[in-house]
């Protein structure tokens, strides 16, 4: 929802494995991750749905218009989402 709405969001990745690097937790292509926007009234229901399946905290979408990235390194990334957006979709264009 923070691109195509183009919005913003604040991402935390201090709950994530500590045995892994940000770069490791930011680039890792391991299968069968996927991000889901749920609206606060729904966390718990959407919680309960998901059962046993391994669920992460990542953050919160805003109206910032900013992607926000932090670990308990610090800040890793503070950028416009609408040129985040624009890298992201002309990557490949030759």
């Amino acid at each position: 929802q923070a691109f195509s709405g183009s919005l913003g969001a604040e991402i935390k990745l201090d709950l994530f494995d500590k045995d892994l690097t940000d770069e490791e937790i930011l680039f890792s292509e391991s299968q069968s991750r996927i991000v889901v926007t749920v609206k606060k009234d729904d966390e718990k229901e959407f919680l309960k749905i998901m059962g046993k399946n391994n669920c992460v905290y990542l953050g919160e979408t805003n109206n910032s218009g900013r992607l926000t990235i932090k670990s308990d390194n610090g800040t890793l990334i503070n950028d416009d989402i609408e040129g985040l957006k624009s890298l992201w979709q002309n990557a490949l264009i030759f």
